[in-house]
């Protein structure tokens, strides 16, 4: 994996693991980018636009539509 996929899945990691910490959780999926990288098979995620998206492979796992 590059130096900028390592860099983009930290990202993303560190912003699902924070995402609730103020008290403003909900129960909607995270708001995610289309073919980014994710780190747990199967989560659910949306787009802005609200494409349902799952956390997929084949090959990297990322973002595509469910």
């Amino acid at each position: 994996m590059s130096t900028v996929a390592r860099l983009l899945a930290a990202v993303v990691v560190a912003t699902m693991l924070t995402a609730g910490s103020c008290g403003n959780r909900t129960d909607s999926p995270p708001t995610v980018t289309p073919g980014a990288f994710c780190d747990r098979e199967g989560a659910q995620g949306v787009t802005e636009s609200g494409t349902p998206m799952v956390c997929k492979g084949p090959g990297d796992l990322r973002w595509r539509r469910s």
